[in-house]
Order: structure tokens, then C-alpha cells, then sequence
């Protein structure tokens, strides 16, 4: 490896534009994910769904970003795709004055560049791949570039990415760092994609919709549930009290087919019968669980 790669894990300098410290996804193809852990510990992700859009006759597909807000998740909705000169480009979210922005070339080689201009700033941002060479991640070899970000005054940011995962860290001279933490690509699973307390424990496809029985039961005070989801489907999976008041909802989004386990703690609660029903626009099963202290 050149000595771009050692300095980008070892100095830091200021971060002029925030902006610029962002992370995209690639490769682009439905089902494939992405999960962050941010300077702070913080978790975000990026899945890209199979929904797409036609926009000044491209075609897009789109992309969810969802992130913690204090105890609330957030999520933001995107537009991503790789266009015929192995550009991959998100649509301008009024960032930059170009309505695509290029974040990255699949199979760039060393040395090559482009640009975005920004629309505040009426700056230019500068892309260059300024090294290249392989490392480990998560166990598996892959190859990498280094891509390094600039305003034309002063380096702002260096990203890593792999051919086979994406971007694997961002780091800026300042000392914040966003790094890949696990993903999913091309249906197979790399690291521990648990985000929140929802966690996939299987990839292949289930035949039907079946809610389990939790375990253990009774339980105290943590218990998990799972669940198959052959379809892809909006999934809510919510906790009741036996007079029918929510507790607390364990799962309120999109998910791809597969089988999900979801913890569920007790803490706090009094012993007795809880009801955990498991919702999707078509299908619905409950169960009962004991919480015995």
C-alpha cells in the first residue's frame, strides 16, 4: 500500500465543508445494505429497495437512510444509480448545484477525477483516487481505493472503498471517522447486521408468513421473537398488555423476505400476560407471552 493509505488512518485535519462527509451506497442492487457506526458510536444504515423512478429519463433506484434522533429512528429517502460512464450518482438534494452528484467510479483507476460544485459555497468539490491496494474486512480480502476530497484549498476528506462492499470508512483531518460496520450484499450477509434489536438470522427466502412462539416463555426479564416474512413487506411488530394497551413497538418499517428474530425486555414492567401481534398489510398473528418475576 502507498503512504496515502497509512497517512489517511494516522493525521487529521480541519473539515471545511460538512457536506462533503457523507456516505453513499454502491454496489447498487435491491436488497443489498449497509450499516455505519458514526465518530460517536452511533449506528446508521443504507438499504437500497427494489421501487425505482424515472427522473429526466434516468431511471433510480430508491434508496432508504435511516439513522438515530435522540430515542426516535429517522429516515430519509433517496435516489441513487450508476449511469453508463460507471459513475455512481445520488440526485441532488439542493447540496450541490449539479442535479447529480458523482460520488464515485466502479473500477476506478488510480489517478482519476472529477467534480461536484457545491451551491452555497460556490466552490468546487474535487474527487481524485490517490491510492489503491487491497486489505482485510470482516475476514474476506478485497481491493480498495482511496478517494480523496477537496475544496480546492485544503484536503477535507478521505473515503476507502472496496470493489466487493462499498465505502468502508470515512475520516476526515478533523477526527471524525464513519466506518462499515456489517452489510448484505448480493444476498449474502458480512459482520452482525443488528440495527437497534432487530436482527436477521437467516437469508434464504421463507415460503410463508408465520409468527413463532417467543422464548424463553415465561421470560425475565428479556425474551426474543421471530418471525418469516416471504414478501417484501411494510412490518410493524408491536407489544400489548391484556387490556389491550401498546407496550412498545419492536419493529415500524420496510422489510425484505427473510427470518427476523426481535428482542424484547421486560424491564419495568409488571409479572403477567403480554400480547405480541405481528402486522402486514396482509397479513396479521398475535401470541401471548408471560413475564414472571
Amino acid at each position: 500500500m502507498g503512504k496515502y493509505l497509512l497517512l489517511c488512518f494516522l493525521l487529521f485535519q480541519f473539515n471545511i465543508y460538512p457536506q462533503l462527509f457523507i456516505n453513499e451506497p454502491a454496489p447498487l442492487k435491491p436488497g443489498n445494505y449497509w450499516m455505519y457506526s458514526d465518530y460517536s458510536g452511533g449506528k446508521f444504515s443504507y438499504r437500497v429497495f427494489d421501487s425505482t423512478a424515472v427522473i429526466d429519463s434516468n431511471l433510480y433506484y430508491l434508496v432508504e437512510y435511516k439513522y438515530p434522533n435522540g430515542p426516535k429512528l429517522e429516515r430519509y429517502y433517496q435516489y441513487n444509480r450508476l449511469d453508463t460512464n460507471n459513475f455512481y450518482i445520488r440526485y441532488n438534494d439542493n447540496s450541490f448545484s449539479n442535479l447529480e452528484v458523482k460520488y464515485f467510479k466502479k473500477d476506478a483507476k488510480l489517478n482519476e477525477s472529477w467534480t461536484n460544485i457545491f451551491s452555497g459555497y460556490k466552490r468546487t468539490a474535487y474527487y481524485r483516487i490517490i491510492d489503491t491496494g487491497t486489505t482485510v474486512w470482516n475476514g474476506n480480502y478485497t481491493k480498495v481505493k482511496l478517494l480523496e476530497v477537496t475544496d480546492s484549498a485544503l484536503v477535507d476528506q478521505w473515503q476507502y472503498w472496496s470493489d466487493d462492499f462499498g465505502l468502508l470508512q470515512v475520516m476526515d483531518f478533523e477526527g471524525a471517522s464513519n466506518y462499515l460496520v456489517a452489510c448484505v450484499i448480493n444476498g449474502k450477509v458480512y459482520g452482525d447486521t443488528t440495527f437497534t434489536d432487530v436482527k436477521e438470522i437467516k437469508n434464504n427466502i421463507p415460503s410463508e408468513f408465520h409468527l413463532f412462539q417467543n422464548y424463553p416463555n415465561p421470560f425475565n426479564p428479556s425474551t426474543k421473537i421471530n418471525f418469516d416474512i416471504p414478501n417484501t413487506s411494510f412490518v410493524t411488530l408491536k407489544v400489548y398488555d391484556i387490556t389491550g394497551k401498546e407496550i412498545k413497538t419492536l419493529i415500524n418499517e420496510e422489510m425484505r423476505p427473510g427470518s427476523y428474530s426481535a428482542d424484547f425486555n421486560g424491564n419495568g414492567l409488571s409479572s403477567g400476560i403480554y400480547i405480541y401481534v405481528l402486522k402486514t398489510p396482509k397479513c396479521l398473528a398475535a401470541n401471548k407471552m408471560t413475564l414472571l418475576k
